[in-house]
């Protein structure tokens, strides 16, 4: 469906990166989502609502990808397709079918939201335990209708996927694993549960993905892990007032939060993992937010538990914000430090004695340049983003040359290259930036830049 979106975006004309457009329309698109989720939980406070918004705008996930700012619109149509998933289901009479549909079209847009929606869900579920007073026919057939509308949300994506497969005769990418999706052994499946469960549950120790990167962060997690355990517990025990065994079921639903929320463990166990996919754990400071309701009303301890989550809240906000700011400064001078970079590496290359606009270019090895100043690199702890010798890798450095500096090179292919590095006079060629790092050779321009390369002959399009 991505693939769709983008040929119908191109065919009418909208297929520009405009930063500012892709920027705010993203954001609208989340700001969407966020109402969404404030009208399932019910949520009836204002600044309870704002800091649901709030929260959701800030997390690491949106600002890792509005570093991939041409894709944000459509990652922004599959977050509320991925909340409408979960809003439909009770709402309509057909509620299952249009959830089912939700999911397959968030699915054919990016798969790493399937947790969002599944966190949602099992929320929902606990909401209804405590609604219901563990009424075990009414909480069966709401988990029974949760897993039908994921179910066959699924097989929806599947039929789609092949079916698109076969019509414009192509394969799923390997990207992140995507194509081994659903492969699952009993031990493989039992290993990624446990993964899930303690990668979300192991925050205030470990971070992950950037999400707790600072002791601060740490702590603020910890309190809010003993904070929505207490408010859980305390609305279990009062609303239920039932036996041990409905209980024990109400806790077994509790330890399912954790699973959810780490649910893309499950989904891309072999994969690496970032921030970009794993949305789903900016829903937990909310957690408390939507059970305090169940907390007796007159009650000076839900007033304290109240303040507690919106403090925790608010504090996870400010950091979450603070370091947004922090990852898009370094974005900004390692982008900078890029540009400069290459600006110097073609103006040398055009200095070097023997080069005329007819040579063919040969880049060879990746780039160690023990003068680099890459001290940006510290702050990019998302993941996703990149750092000065990141962006200057083989395939990228390229790019940075053709888009930012305007200058179109002839690039020698992989078998030239291979045969230039065989040779004696390249052998003997010190490493960039030396002098005589660039040098011509015959019909072909050399530069240097380690002992070994990758092909950078065959750049993708745009």
């Amino acid at each position: 469906m991505l693939d769709c979106m983008g040929k119908v975006a191109t065919a009418l004309g909208f297929d520009y990166n405009l930063p500012v457009v892709n920027g705010v329309v993203f954001l609208l698109c989340i700001a969407v989502a966020a109402t969404v989720i404030v009208a399932i939980f019910n949520i009836r406070n204002g600044l309870q609502a704002f800091l649901v918004g709030a929260l959701l705008i800030s997390f690491p996930t949106v600002t890792t990808t509005l570093f991939y700012r041409f894709t944000t619109i459509y990652y922004g149509i599959a977050i509320i397709f991925s909340v409408m998933a979960v809003f439909v289901l009770n709402k309509y009479k057909w509620g299952v079918l249009w959830s089912a549909l939700f999911s397959a079209c968030a699915l054919g847009i990016y798969q790493a939201y399937l947790p969002l929606t599944v966190t949602l869900m099992v929320l929902c579920l606990l909401r209804v335990a405590l609604d219901e007073k563990m009424a075990w026919g009414k909480v069966l057939k709401a988990c029974l209708k949760c897993a039908a509308a994921l179910v066959l949300g699924l097989a929806v994506y599947a039929l789609l996927l092949k079916v698109f497969l076969a019509v414009f005769h192509t394969q799923l990418s390997d990207y992140q694993g995507i194509d081994q999706m659903g492969s699952y052994t009993l031990l493989g499946l039992a290993k990624s549960v446990w993964h899930a469960f303690q990668a979300c549950i192991s925050l205030p120790i470990n971070d992950y993905c950037g999400i707790a990167s600072t002791p601060l962060l740490k702590i603020l997690y910890g309190l809010l892990y003993v904070l929505s355990g207490a408010v859980l517990l305390w609305a279990g025990f009062i609303r239920i007032k039932a036996p041990v065994p409905a209980m024990m079921f109400f806790l077994c639903g509790c330890g399912l939060i954790p699973v959810a929320v780490g649910f893309i463990e499950v989904m891309c166990p072999d994969a690496y993992i970032y921030s970009v996919m794993i949305y789903s754990f900016a829903l937990l400071p909310a957690i408390p937010l939507v059970f305090l309701p169940y907390l007796p009303e007159k009650s000076r301890c839900k007033v304290w538990l109240h303040r507690g989550s919106l403090f925790l809240a608010a504090a996870i906000l400010f950091c979450n914000g603070y370091y947004a700011n922090v990852h898009d400064t370094s974005l900004y001078y390692t982008n900078r430090q890029v540009e400069n970079y290459v600006n110097g590496i073609v103006t040398q290359v055009r200095m070097t004695e023997g080069f005329d606009a007819e040579k063919t270019w040969a880049m060879i090895g990746d780039l160690s340049d023990p003068l680099l100043n890459d001290r940006w690199s510290e702050a990019n702890t998302y993941g996703a983003t990149s750092s000065t010798s990141g962006f200057l890798e083989t395939m990228s450095r390229m790019r940075w040359i053709e888009n930012y500096l305007g200058y179109q090179v002839p690039l020698a292919d992989d078998r030239t290259v291979a045969e230039l590095e065989k040779s004696d006079v390249v052998s003997s060629m010190p490493l960039w930036p030396n002098q005589g790092s660039i040098r011509v050779v015959g019909e072909y321009v050399v530069i240097k830049f380690g002992e070994t390369s990758e092909s950078e002959s065959s750049i993708p399009s745009d």
